[in-house]
């Protein structure tokens, strides 16, 4: 099973990030299923009910993820996923779909306020690691047409438009995103 890696200077940057790693095998991904869409309304009621718009910014969860994307020099304007999908419910825009894993994550995502991928595990090579770029790397990422130039002063996880899931995929490996000190 691939492994997730944490470089030391990030381990040094930030004491408090953990990844938690597992592998979940026999997947059966589909385009959509039945359960998993009255789960999903049920999680966009509840999150409309219990989250007011009004206070996002000051969740602490959230406002760790938004500290940490600021100390890795990624945009202000740029949202967490986990933000991204909390804010998109509570202001009662739909929920994108991909498949039946995708969703499901996003779901977990929103439920557990934590970042949580999901990658093909038979898709990868070697260990996933979390690490600074160099200047003028180039990442293609998940869901992106084109890869991006890179300054060499970004955090990134080496994952890929490659190593997505799709309906082919047995095998995940998924990981969980955390700040002890919030989560």
């Amino acid at each position: 099973m691939s492994q997730f890696v944490i470089s030391e200077d990030i381990k040094a940057t930030f004491p408090d990030l953990k990844v938690l790693i597992t592998k979940i095998s026999y997947v059966n991904v589909t385009s959509s299923d039945l359960k998993l869409e009255e789960f999903k309304n049920l999680v966009i009621e509840e999150t409309r009910r219990f989250i007011d718009f009004g206070i996002l910014k000051d969740m602490l969860i959230l406002r760790a993820y938004r500290d940490f994307f600021w100390r890795i020099k990624i945009d202000p304007k740029v949202r967490s996923a986990i933000e991204a999908l909390i804010r998109r419910t509570v202001l009662g825009n739909p929920l994108y779909h991909i498949n039946t894993s995708v969703d499901a994550y996003n779901l977990a995502s929103i439920k557990a306020e934590v970042a949580v991928a999901t990658l093909d595990a038979d898709k990868l090579r070697g260990d996933l690691k979390i690490r600074l770029v160099e200047k003028d790397e180039k990442l293609l990422g998940i869901g992106m047409n084109k890869p991006l130039q890179l300054q060499g002063d970004e955090v990134v996880i080496q994952d890929s438009e490659d190593s997505k899931v799709s309906e082919a995929t047995k095998k995940r490996l998924v990981a969980v995103l955390r700040c002890s000190r919030y989560n």
